[in-house]
This record gives C-alpha cells, sequence and structure tokens, in this order.
C-alpha cells in the first residue's frame, strides 16, 4: 500500500525529492522506522509532502501502527521511537509554515497519549519534549492567530500529560521572549496561558504539580513595566489568578511597584 495510505488525494500528489547528503546522517535513525518515502517527504522543500508526512505519523501512532506506539510493546522499542520522533519534531515545531507546524502538533499531541501509557515511558517522553519547549513557546503570540492557538494547545496538553505537568509545560514560558523587543501579543498569549495554568492547576507548593509561584511572579512584576496598557492588563490578570488561588499573604511581598 501506499506509504501515505488514509491521506485523501493520493494519486494528486507529488513525490517527495530525494534527501539531501547533509539531511541523510540525521534522518539515518529515521529510516528504518518510518520508512523513506515517508522521510523524504519531512524533509521535503514542499510543505505539502512535509504536511502529509506529519499527518501520517499522527494516524499512525493514534492507531498504534508504529513500531514501538502500542502500549504492550517492549521499553526499547518506545526509546527507538521516541528519539526517531525528537529528531522530527526538532524539524517540524519551528517550521513557517502554519498548517506544518499545526500537523507537528497533532504528532505530538498523538505522541503524548502513547507516552503516558505505561508510566515507565514517562522520563523518556519528557527527554524528547523538553529541548521543544523554548521553540513552542516562541510560537505564542505569532501574528498568524492559529499558529498562537495550536502552541498555547501544545502547552495545555502537555501540562495535562500524567507524570509531567504544568510546571514542566511552563518552564520556557517563565524566561522573557529570546528577542530584545517583541510585539504586545507575545507577552499578552504567554500571560494569557500563564493565567490558565494557574486556573487550571495552581502553584507549588500548594499543588505540588502546579506553577513555582516566586519566579511566575517575578516575571509578571518585570512585565508590568511595559509601556502598552493590554500587556499590564494581562500581568493584572494573572495576579488576580494567583491572588485566587494563594491569598494575599502570599503574593503581597510581590506587589510593592503596583502601589
Amino acid at each position: 500500500s501506499h506509504p501515505l495510505a488514509g491521506l485523501p488525494n493520493l494519486e494528486e500528489r507529488t513525490p517527495p525529492e530525494p534527501l539531501s547528503p547533509a539531511a541523510q546522517e540525521e534522518a539515518s535513525p529515521l529510516v528504518g522506522l518510518l520508512g523513506e518515502y515517508l522521510v523524504c517527504c519531512v524533509y521535503s522543500k514542499s510543505w505539502n509532502n512535509r504536511d502529509a508526512a506529519l499527518q501520517k505519523l499522527a494516524m499512525s501512532l493514534r492507531e498504534g501502527a508504529l513500531p514501538g506506539s502500542a502500549a504492550h510493546e517492549p521499553p526499547a522499542a518506545f526509546s527507538r521511537l521516541a528519539r526517531a520522533l525528537g529528531i522530527v519534531f526538532k524539524r517540524t515545531v519551528s517550521d513557517k509554515n502554519v498548517q506544518v507546524f499545526t500537523s507537528a502538533a497533532g504528532v505530538l499531541q498523538a505522541f503524548c497519549h502513547c507516552g503516558s501509557q505505561p508510566p515507565a515511558r514517562q522520563q523518556e517522553t519528557k527527554a524528547v519534549l523538553e529541548p521543544l519547549l523554548p521553540a513552542l513557546a516562541e510560537r505564542l503570540g505569532e501574528s498568524n492567530a492559529r499558529a498562537d492557538s495550536t502552541a498555547r494547545e501544545a502547552h495545555l496538553h502537555i501540562a495535562r500529560m500524567p507524570g509531567v505537568g504544568a510546571a514542566f509545560a511552563a518552564q520556557s514560558l517563565l524566561r522573557p521572549p529570546s528577542k530584545r523587543t517583541v510585539p504586545p501579543r507575545v507577552y499578552t498569549s504567554r500571560l494569557h496561558l500563564l493565567g490558565a495554568l494557574v486556573a487550571e492547576v495552581g502553584v507549588q507548593p500548594e499543588n505540588p504539580h502546579g506553577l513555582p509561584l516566586d519566579p511566575l511572579m517575578k516575571l509578571a512584576m518585570d512585565w508590568f513595566s511595559n509601556p502598552q496598557a493590554e500587556v499590564r492588563e494581562s500581568v493584572v490578570r494573572l495576579v488576580a489568578n494567583c491572588f485566587a488561588r494563594v491569598g494575599l499573604g502570599r503574593i503581597e511581598r510581590y506587589l510593592t511597584n503596583l502601589r
């Protein structure tokens, strides 16, 4: 059957170009697991091919059809799959094409599901996810609303994963954006997501899986000096979420520059 079986319009698809010599070395662990056609699609210059490969990967993961994806398979098989998908994510989570990024997030979601059971898989899943978090955070506040909401949903999905949690998912959100000057929407998107996580899981130590209060409040107060009113309003909402969770006593010392 066709390597992309299950996707629409197969007969109209242009086959992917062969792997470049530079890509061959990086892609070699993938070929044995995913097949050469699918790997060539992941590395293709055509966004249609990259998108198709990711849609097929997500489908195969959800069906337990990829070697290592079914819950009953041995740890070594899952390890091999996790390492291969780590290479795929590294290429696709930063893809400038929003459709490709959205499909990469679909694979990420399916991987989180198959990496949460049995619990022995959770550490390995975290090891694959952790290097992706900075790139995922950078997509929050993109001018394309779909990219922004895809990045938000991906963070929430990771935060809700058993054995992973919100503090892990939010680690890159508690650091400033990598660029010195960014549009206000970058701050507001991050602040809204942090507020949603606080509302959902709370803060430490009340909830050991909640967000760490000290870096959260320090970041909020730092961003309260932003000249844009919408950023300051988002800070106030986040602080209100923290207040609702832990009361004034726990956050008062951070609020000196609000007075």
